[in-house]
């Protein structure tokens, strides 16, 4: 045994093998210390060392990694980009308890006959917000005051901070209402709140496109005032019914504090003066009357308004309310003593001052003059319960609850919208042929007119807003089908073609939504007569307005015709961003400013300049406050305010001027000549059409204007557009060598370059008025290449420039008809404004009942900038200023006037502001220092000019 174990007690069979084992251990080891002094020794290229560890090993091999070399970022871009909150729209953040159910609201939706949607018009600070504010209040359990103070007002379609900020309405926002009339049923009502202020009037022509009605609002203090007379002409194109409320009847008691019997006679003239106005723009309108149930007097400070039949019945006596109301109107008074209507003889008062308006002043009195014990008992008598901590209250928002009380819910202003505004059944065929552009028998035309459930979706579409989460909704109003979330659908835009029909593209609605201003209630469906928000892709591609149609429609597609604004983009503005690596952030904001501002015109310069194009001085500062703060978010410079021009002619042609078409296989002779003023306003008021037959245009104008019969019919085209203030006619003969078959091939292309060149005329590049230019003689090539449309549009362009230039050719400027409230002492100091601005003050006339006088004055619109606020600053806030494009007119001087010559530090004034006016707008646009007529004619034809001296 001792020769198997060593001294120290190991095996030695175990102590060889582990000797072995440690020796081979060794020797491995050894090796791995060469080899690894080997790879420390060996040299590694640079580009095959690895500092890190693979991709795959950190991300593993299912994610893919791309490896770029260059950033593609923009340095200012962060890598991860902040969540954004906007807050620019007051929204509610879940839907408003109302006392009524939503589910009720949306099973009402397809009783059309029980469905009104009114636009609510009228003047500006009228209080229009402050009418729909108390139906609000009336439908929804909000508190009584909301806001900082106590006599705050609600304003809850005032849903934008712009809005908000200045105190107006800016966007026409509108809200569903279900409410009651005076018998109990409900009537589900879509009202429109729209700007006041005339700067705005594109949002009330949206407005109006949707609408069965108007509801006109009126301020009893100043009456109805000549800024909202293009409202009420609009309202009449369209042959919508009128609701007259005569708001803020509780100023008469408050402020004026007239007696209650001078207080009738203002009221009777207010309604007369609103009559008058109204019958001079619609054909067969009915008289408002407050007997005929179409005239409301309310207070929507106070949250009040009544009718005469809602006030009769609150009598409680025992009488027919129809036979009461029809006497509480006009020269009728009520004998006590022989308990009998007799007529009004200056004795016994009117029925009117003593059944309804004395009582309303005794309790107004009562309210602010009596003590809360004696107000208790005063109200007890009236079956008023007001708890004795409300009567503690201040004079103000104790007369809400009083009056709130005392007349109840607004029935009978229901009462009036459902009896005057007929359903959208009744007038669905005047509007269909009025708005729509399909032919009367054409399918999509039959579905709308019978308001087809079941037959191809038409929605159309008339503004697009956007919400705090930056997506454009489309207002619209269903006319044909039911519109469904997920649905497909098409848009058909205004300036589409037949070509472009082919290649529309198919999108989903995405959201659908009831408007209520600062709330949207959801919708699975909504059918004819409903007016939708709709949400989805589609919408930023909507230019202004547009029509929406089933995507699986596969017949003739037609559309809504394009809105027609009323007020014209007049002042003009050249943006462009701080910095200059932010353009494309500006491009994208302005394309968002197009479709949000309806009338607003984006244009690029020659020059390069980015123009705005606005109908006046506020409406612009909102434009650019949206750039700034919503659309863009970026810095931008803008450029001095200015107008746009318009070029006319003051003579007729010098001479018969001709243009050869660049082949020299044609020749179009022409003059120019000015048109008759009266013709031009009737073509802009749309009394006349040019799809009229010719047979028709010519009667009309031989019966109107007093023209020949050769001259009305050889009528071709009106122009810029089709209802442009310029007038192409053919004033050709066969006897004189022209053949008119080949003329009548050529037929479309003059006309295309007459609408080319009376859109740019030769002065300053803005459009011609009151041009009539008259084709004289043709000389047309029989080769069918010889006469397209390459060689005659732009000859008949020339050729009309030509003739333009040599009628004595004139600048248009716009003006302004300023209307304006104030103080008689004004007068002197405002006519001290006037007159530094090229002004005059056309005529003042009192305003009845007041101490106010109203004054209309005319400005040029270039020289109106800050008008406003000198006129205030002037009469220390007294006067209230609105200005409304009133006309073109000539400016002084000519020019082409070579030795007009203003300096670069003087100022033009007289005679030579016509070619200050145009140089420096040619120079603006990047266009050469001065029109040069040279340029238009053909060599002979200058090389004659300059024998007969006119031209150098």
């Amino acid at each position: 045994m001792n020769d198997e174990y060593d001294e120290f007690g190991n095996l030695i069979e175990a102590g060889s093998s582990s000797e072995s084992a440690s020796t081979s251990l060794n020797e491995q080891s050894d090796d791995d210390m060469d080899q690894n002094d080997q790879q420390e020794q060996a040299v590694v290229l640079h580009e095959d060392k690895q500092y890190y560890p693979d991709s795959r090993e950190v991300f593993g091999a299912n994610v893919q990694v791309l490896h770029k070399t260059e950033d593609t970022r923009n340095i200012d871009e962060p890598i991860v980009n902040p969540k954004v909150h906007n807050n620019f729209n007051l929204e509610e953040s879940q839907l408003p308890e109302t006392y009524y159910s939503k589910k009720f609201l949306i099973d009402n939706l397809p009783f059309s006959e029980w469905s009104r949607t009114i636009a609510v018009v009228g003047d500006f600070r009228s209080g229009k917000t402050s009418v729909i504010d108390s139906l609000v209040y009336q439908t929804h359990d909000l508190p009584l005051f909301i806001g900082k103070r106590q006599d705050e007002q609600l304003r809850y379609t005032d849903i934008h901070q712009y809005e908000r900020d200045r105190g107006l309405t800016i966007n026409a926002n509108p809200i569903i209402l279900l409410l009651p009339n005076s018998k109990g049923k409900s009537h589900l009502v879509n009202f429109i709140d729209t700007p006041g202020h005339p700067d705005f009037y594109d949002q009330t022509t949206c407005a109006m496109e949707l609408c069965d009605g108007i509801m006109l609002v009126i301020d009893v203090i100043t009456g109805l005032q000549p800024s909202t007379y293009p409202i009420i002409r609009l309202a009449a194109r369209r042959n919508l019914p009128v609701v007259l409320v005569m708001n803020k009847l509780d100023r008469l008691i408050t402020e004026l504090r007239i007696p209650p019997s001078d207080a009738y006679e203002k009221l009777k003239y207010l309604v007369d003066s609103v009559n008058e106005i109204i019958q001079s723009f619609y054909t067969n309108a009915p008289i408002l009357s407050p007997q005929a149930g179409n005239v409301v007097f309310a207070s929507a400070k106070y949250h009040w308004s009544f009718s005469l039949n809602q006030y009769a019945s609150s009598y409680p006596i025992e009488v027919d309310t129809e036979f009461l109301s029809e006497r509480l109107w006009g020269d009728i008074s009520y004998d006590p003593q022989a308990k009998k209507f007799v007529p009004f003889n200056g004795v016994l008062p009117r029925t009117f001052t003593r059944f309804v308006l004395e009582p309303v002043y005794k309790l107004f009195i009562a309210v602010i003059s009596e003590t809360p014990s004696r107000l208790q008992t005063v109200l007890e008598s009236l079956n008023i319960i007001i708890p004795p901590a409300q009567l503690k209250l201040d004079a103000k928002p104790l007369l809400k609850i009083v009056c709130s009380e005392y007349f109840g819910e607004s029935t009978g202003l229901v009462d009036a919208l459902a009896d005057s505004v007929a359903p959208l059944s009744k007038v669905i065929k005047e509007r269909t042929e009025r708005l729509f552009q399909g032919p009367a028998k054409s399918k999509l035309t039959e579905s709308i007119i019978h308001l087809n459930s079941q037959g191809p979706l038409v929605v159309h579409v008339t503004r697009v807003c956007l919400d705090n989460t930056s997506i454009f909704l489309a207002l619209g109003r269903v006319f044909s089908g039911e519109v469904t979330r997920g649905m497909k659908v098409r848009l058909i835009s205004e300036d589409m073609t037949e070509l472009d029909l082919e290649d529309t593209v198919d999108y989903s609605v995405e959201e659908l939504f009831l408007p209520g201003s600062r709330y949207k209630i959801p919708l699975d469906r909504a059918g004819p007569g409903c007016l939708v928000l709709l949400g989805g892709s589609f919408v930023s591609t909507i230019n202004k307005s547009c029509t929406i149609i089933s995507s699986d429609w596969d017949d003739e597609i037609f559309g809504f015709k394009p809105l027609e604004f009323i007020n014209e983009p007049l002042v003009k503005v050249s943006v462009e961003p701080v910095n200059l690596s932010e353009l494309p952030k500006m491009i994208e904001g302005l394309r968002d400013l197009n479709k949000t501002f309806p009338s607003l015109q984006t244009r690029v310069e020659e020059s390069g300049e980015h123009i705005l194009l606005g109908s006046g001085e506020l409406y612009m500062d909102c434009v650019l406050y949206s750039l700034r703060k919503i659309h863009a978010r970026i810095d931008i410079k803008v450029s001095d305010p200015a107008t746009r021009f318009a070029e006319t002619v003051l003579d007729t042609s010098a001479l018969q001027c001709y243009a050869i078409s660049p082949n020299g296989q044609n020749k179009l002779t022409m003059i120019a000549e000015p048109l008759e003023p009266v013709i031009v306003n009737d073509i802009e008021n749309h009394v006349i059409d040019s799809s009229w037959t010719s047979k028709a245009l010519a009667k009309h104008f031989q019966e109107q204007y007093g023209w020949d019969i050769l001259a009305a019919r050889s009528i071709w085209a009106f122009g810029p557009g089709t209802c442009g203030p310029n007038l192409l006619q053919d004033d050709t003969l066969e006897i004189d060598g022209v053949n008119k078959k080949l003329l009548e091939t050529c037929r479309e292309y003059i006309q295309q370059g007459f609408q080319w060149a009376t859109l740019e005329g030769p002065l300053v590049e803005e459009p011609m008025r009151n041009v009539r230019f008259k084709l004289t003689n043709a000389e047309i090539s029989d080769n069918a290449l010889s006469r397209n449309g390459g060689q005659i549009i732009p000859t008949s362009r020339r050729v009309a420039y030509i003739s333009f230039l040599m009628a004595t050719p004139a600048l248009l400027e716009p003006i302004y008809s300023g209307h304006i409230n104030g103080p008689e002492d004004m007068e002197l100091p405002l006519r001290k404004i006037i007159n530094k601005r090229r002004g005059m003050i056309i005529h003042k006339r009192p305003i009845p009942g007041t101490q106010l006088y109203y004054f209309n004055v005319h400005i040029p619109v270039i020289d109106s900038f800050g008008f406003e606020i000198d006129v205030r600053i002037a009469t220390q806030g007294q006067a209230s200023v609105l200005l409304v494009f009133e006309k073109w007119d000539i400016v002084p001087g000519d020019p082409l006037d070579k030795n007009s010559i203003v300096g670069d530090l003087e100022v033009a004034e007289g005679t030579d502001l016509a070619r200050d006016f145009m140089l420096k707008t040619r120079k603006r646009k990047g266009l050469s220092v001065e029109p040069n007529i040279a340029k238009y004619l053909d060599e002979e034809v200058l090389e004659a000019f300059k024998e007969l001296g006119i031209t150098s």
